[in-house]
């Protein structure tokens, strides 16, 4: 069962947290035998889920991979993660989780939309999209089947605009379940 470890932004990180990076600092770490599955900043608190809780020496290591974090500059690909607060979806038609405004770039600036997220034991599956509301586009789209917290991929991209456009999280079930979403995550090469 996912657990969740609540950091302090500023007392824990000094207001200074790079998301991807301490994510896989923890994974790599020897003492840790969990993987976590994600870190979200949400306002002035960091979220550090985990597939399953950690004990005792695992809790100790992980306080020391966040004393230790220091951000690197960014190189390359990068996340932006916008949390999910209204989370739970039962509904077999398209239900908006959020929107957003998606300021316009090239296509090459954002390589991916994953989502943290998981459905309820014994349900059939569901549908994850990003929809351009402005444009009427899909942008991307998957079908996942997981029980337990992960990060899904959903998949290729197309219909990227190149001006402002409104977008929207949507989730459906397929199949008597429940889905319960954490955040979304956009890679990209800002």
């Amino acid at each position: 069962m996912p657990t969740t470890y609540t950091k302090s932004l500023s007392s824990d990180f000094g207001g200074n947290l790079q998301t991807t990076q301490l994510q896989k600092e923890i994974n790599s770490d020897g003492a840790i035998s969990h993987t976590c599955i994600a870190v979200l900043s949400r306002g002035t608190d960091v979220q550090l889920i985990f597939d399953t809780a950690l004990d005792g020496a695992e809790q100790t290591a992980l306080n020391a991979v966040v004393a230790a974090h220091t951000p690197a500059t960014a190189v390359g690909a990068n996340t932006a993660v916008i949390a999910i607060e209204e989370n739970d979806v039962s509904n077999i038609n398209y239900q908006v989780l959020r929107s957003f405004e998606f300021a316009g770039e090239s296509f090459s600036d954002v390589t991916h939309f994953k989502v943290v997220a998981q459905m309820g034991a014994g349900g059939t599956s569901y549908d994850i999209r990003i929809y351009d509301i402005t444009n009427n586009y899909e942008i991307c789209k998957n079908n996942f089947t997981n029980e337990t917290m992960s990060v899904c991929d959903l998949g290729s991209l197309s219909n990227i605009p190149s001006g402002s456009a409104i977008f929207e999280i949507q989730c459906r079930v397929v199949g008597v379940t429940e889905v319960d979403i954490k955040s979304l995550n956009i890679n990209h090469n800002w």
